[in-house]
């Protein structure tokens, strides 16, 4: 990532509001972010990193942000994927160890 387009970001979070954050693994997290683009608010899905030399973590560009308006049709269909499913067991430490 360049360090103009990082700047933007971290620019861009400080007016965010985090409402989530779940560990992805040792130096990743996945934060839902309420926010605006371009004046408009969006919800924000995207994973956040820490630097290989460590400090803050920083969001990469694996994610998406949609229009807020979109939040309750995707709410339905994350809860139709947690249905289709079935039981769910976090295995997040066994996949990726600290």
């Amino acid at each position: 990532m360049s360090l103009q387009r990082q700047q933007r970001m971290e620019q861009r979070t400080r007016m965010d509001e985090t409402v989530a954050t779940i560990r992805k693994s040792r130096d990743a997290e996945i934060r839902i972010t309420l926010s605006s683009w371009k004046g408009r608010p969006v919800i924000d899905c995207r994973v956040w990193c820490r630097p290989k030399g460590g400090g803050d973590y920083i969001p990469s560009r694996k994610g998406f942000a949609c229009d807020l308006g979109k939040l309750p049709e995707l709410a339905v269909a994350l809860r139709a994927a947690l249905l289709a499913a079935g039981p769910v067991e976090d295995n997040s430490d066994a996949q990726n160890p600290s």
